[in-house]
């Protein structure tokens, strides 16, 4: 299911207000991605390999947390 993709896989949780992220991905699969609506902000995450990408599709900047570091997504 989708909350297994991104709680699962994507290691997403809410953390003191802030979104966390551990992706980790199945050696058999190339890649996945999702988008995530939080605080009228449309965030849209892409896991391939050893690499995440993060990209803001509408609303604010918004500051997220991904393997304990913080990054601001514009």
């Amino acid at each position: 299911t989708w909350m297994s993709i991104v709680e699962g896989f994507g290691g997403m949780r809410v953390r003191d207000g802030k979104l966390n992220f551990e992706p980790r991905i199945p050696k058999q699969w190339a890649s996945y991605s999702f988008k995530i609506n939080f605080r009228s902000r449309v965030l849209k995450v892409i896991v391939s390999g050893d690499e995440t990408q993060f990209s803001l599709e509408s609303g604010e900047p918004l500051e997220i947390i991904v393997n304990g570091r913080s990054q601001t997504i514009s």
